[in-house]
């Protein structure tokens, strides 16, 4: 597990897989590369839902701002039980014995004005629903580990394939409904998956039988739907990308809720943990640029 650059993997993995299927990717075009719970956490201060405390740490390349996620459990305990790898466990297996997870999925997507390349944590897939043909290609041994020049630390094997027409799925399970719909609405929104599977539970684990809804199903249940919180995510967006361009591009800083409505700033010391390594840093450089610099290069080619 890597303990610092933890935006690397959605970096590497994203070229590595362009480049096996003969493309190219140009970060540049991102406005923001994430894990999707970092987008959750702002729609919940933009909502003003619950108490509130976490940490986003926040930080440039170019024009391209990097939000690093700080797990809740380096912050504060978690309030109520879950029940999550439990169900997991019980409503799925393996598709091979060297996959046995955890499992992650890069989504690109248009919000608002903002391009946004999104890492976020795929519990299931339906192969059945997605008429896959069965995994025939099981082995003793993985392919030979390969290691990215970028950052040693991280291997990557090549094995297996996703059919795109598989649908991905989410699970979560909510203590007698807290938290639903709302939560679960952003979650699917932000992930763009295909379908969570929600299990409520009373007591100390007493489930109803799963429920799997898509994102339209549960749109039918929040009235009226959060358009006006997803225009302050943007605007909150904005603020961070215009903050951070107008600052030093080596100024990387600590985004903190404490329950508030608003956002406390706390810069990082230079010394302290990046999103991205050394290496991975100097490859972004060479495609993310400063808007600055865009707008010379379009005034040195208007005629």
């Amino acid at each position: 597990m890597l303990k610092n650059a933890s935006l690397d993997p959605v970096i590497l993995a994203a070229r590595h897989l362009a480049q096996k299927r003969k493309k190219e990717i140009n970060f540049d075009e991102y406005d923001f590369i994430t894990d999707a719970v970092n987008l959750q956490k702002l729609f919940a201060f933009a909502q003003e839902a619950g108490d509130g405390l976490f940490r986003i740490d926040c930080e440039r390349v170019g024009k391209t701002i990097l939000l690093s996620r700080m797990e809740a459990s380096d912050l504060m305990e978690i309030g109520s039980l879950t029940y999550d790898q439990n169900l997991k466990n019980k409503m799925t297996k393996p598709r091979s014995k060297h996959c046995t997870g955890p499992f992650f999925q890069l989504v690109a997507y248009q919000f608002g004005t903002f391009r946004i390349l999104v890492r976020y944590e795929v519990d299931c897939a339906d192969y059945a629903a997605g008429k896959a043909e069965p995994f025939t290609k099981e082995v003793e041994t993985l392919p030979e580990r390969k290691k990215f020049a970028e950052n040693t630390e991280l291997n990557f094997v090549d094995f297996g394939d996703l059919p795109k027409t598989v649908p991905t799925q989410l699970l979560t399970t909510y203590p007698a409904g807290a938290g639903y719909p709302f939560f679960t609405w952003a979650q699917m929104f932000f992930t763009a998956a295909d379908q969570e599977i929600v299990g409520f539970f009373t007591g100390n684990g007493d489930f109803k039988k799963p429920t799997f809804y898509s994102i339209t199903d549960i749109s039918k249940l929040m009235k009226p739907l959060p358009l006006v919180v997803l225009s302050k995510v943007h605007d909150c967006l904005n603020k961070i990308q215009l903050f951070l361009v107008k600052n030093d591009p080596d100024f990387r800083c600590g985004l903190i809720w404490k329950g508030k409505p608003h956002l406390e700033i706390f810069e990082k010391k230079p010394d302290a943990e990046s999103a991205v390594s050394k290496g991975v840093r100097e490859f972004l450089a060479s495609q993310c640029k400063d808007p600055v610099e865009d707008e010379a290069r379009a005034a040195a080619a208007a005629p």
